[in-house]
């Protein structure tokens, strides 16, 4: 139907008081929130196209910490390899858990719990081999899944 010819028969249905106001915007928001913005642009498709643009983002500053470390990795003393894995790994985990609790930016803190869980692993291996176990010990691999698994798990409880 056109839309002039659906507003004039909405106005005729008025006049005769067969629609009121009320049976008006109620229909109107339930289309609106029916998933969609209209024939203009969907909004589910936005949603997706931001969200993997956020998940593409959190890889992008990932791959860019390997990269520097690599680069710099006998430049660096045992600390500064343990703060820029780890510390980065945590900076992400808490960032992720503060931007989840604002619905806004929810699905920012998705792209950020997706960095922390690509480099605390990363930060607590080094953590290990820089105290001088080996990190990849069936031990230490089992101690580095079990803490991101109650990490991960206790924040995913929490925060719901």
């Amino acid at each position: 139907m056109e839309k002039q010819k659906l507003l004039q028969l909405i106005t005729a249905l008025a006049r005769q008081n067969v629609l009121t106001k009320e049976e008006v915007t109620a229909a109107y928001d339930a289309g609106a929130n029916a998933g969609g913005r209209g024939t203009r642009g969907s909004w589910s498709t936005h949603t997706r196209l931001s969200d993997l643009l956020a998940s593409v983002g959190g890889a992008v500053v990932f791959l860019g910490v390997a990269v520097l470390v690599g680069q710099n990795w006998e430049a660096l003393n045992p600390l500064t390899r343990v703060l820029v894995t780890l510390g980065s790994g945590i900076a992400a985990y808490a960032g992720g858990v503060t931007l989840l609790q604002h619905k806004k930016y929810g699905r920012i803190g998705q792209a950020f719990f997706l960095l922390s869980a690509l480099l605390l692993p990363l930060g607590l291996s080094i953590t290990f081999y820089e105290a001088g176990f080996d990190p990849w010990d069936p031990l230490a691999s089992t101690i580095v899944s079990g803490v991101l698994a109650l990490t991960f798990l206790s924040s995913f409880f929490l925060i719901q």
